[in-house]
């Protein structure tokens, strides 16, 4: 038997503007609830007083722990380093800018306890954000569908998530440059998605980066399909036998019509497609051959400071 029934993790970084609005939230959702909540907050490399903040309050509903990350290694590391020290039967994380309700990770907490799921993933009925990001998220769920999997849910699945048994996996095969929510989703287990109403973040500014954002879409392209490579192969196929057919039908223009002479657009034109397929191909490579060196040196993929 675990201590907790539920363990929340909260990785932050430099959030010193929402750590007290984010104390009263949880205490005010958490404190009159039967079942025994652990927050576990994860600083992945602030800057500012937010561990100071955090340490100098006392909550009243709740058992805290604070994991100190030794630099920033990233929001999925510091929801792994989270998972990792979990003393709770279940899991789930919620993000400190308090867009998802943490009465809300107790419903559905109890959700999964009735219905004896192992995962479930919640997706947002609305997504209170720019459209840049919505056309972003909706082209990251599409091209998940295409190359990785079919069977990929076409809903806006948020990084919402609770789950049991699946964490003691999850930490037994700790994955450098993945996307620590599909691998929860392809993990299989008994799984169900639920909706939920996102909020607006009230203070702050968001870290998730569009770079961060583009780095999440390539590693989970790359982690979990080989469709990019199977590309490469069938579109260099498809350029070969085009080549072959133009050098056809050039041998038969120079049989039946010595004058003519081949111009420079086409040239250009083959020279410009050929290299540009070959820079691509090489990119797409490149990034699983990093992969494969990156996860060889087995480096950590964080180092815990402290933890208090």
């Amino acid at each position: 038997m675990s201590k907790f029934d539920l363990a929340i993790v909260i990785p932050f970084l430099n959030e010193s503007e929402n750590i007290d609005r984010l104390l009263r939230a949880l205490d005010s959702s958490l404190e009159n609830i039967p079942e025994k909540v652990q927050v576990i907050f994860v600083d992945d490399g602030s800057q500012d007083n937010s561990v100071e903040l955090l340490c100098a309050y006392k909550p009243k509903a709740y058992s805290r722990k604070i994991v100190k990350l030794s630099k920033n290694f990233g929001s999925h590391a510091a929801i792994r380093a989270g998972l990792l020290n979990s003393d709770a039967d279940y899991s789930t994380f919620l993000a400190a800018d308090l867009q998802e309700d943490p009465l809300s990770a107790i419903q559905f907490y109890r959700v999964c306890v009735s219905k004896d799921v192992d995962i479930l993933m919640l997706y947002r009925k609305t997504y209170n954000t720019s459209i840049f990001v919505k056309i972003f998220s909706a082209i990251y769920t599409f091209l998940l569908r295409i190359l990785v999997s079919k069977d990929f849910p076409n809903k806006n699945i948020s990084n919402f998530f609770i789950c049991n048994k699946v964490v003691k996996v999850l930490n037994q095969n700790i994955i450098r440059n993945s996307s620590i929510f599909l691998q929860i989703y392809f993990l299989g287990f008994k799984k169900e998605f639920l909706p939920y109403e996102q909020s607006v973040r009230a203070a702050g500014k968001s870290k998730w980066t569009f770079s961060m954002k583009l780095k999440l879409l390539i590693d989970s392209l790359i982690s979990f399909s080989y469709v990019p490579l199977r590309m490469i192969t069938v579109i260099g196929f498809l350029l070969f036998f085009l080549g072959f057919a133009y050098i056809v039908i050039i041998l038969i223009s120079a049989l039946t019509n010595p004058v003519i002479q081949s111009g420079w657009p086409t040239l250009m034109s083959i020279l410009l497609m050929g290299f540009g397929f070959t820079n691509i191909a090489l990119g797409i490579t490149s990034e699983y051959l990093w992969r494969i060196l990156d996860n060889s040196k087995q480096s950590p993929v964080f180092l815990i400071d402290d933890i208090y």
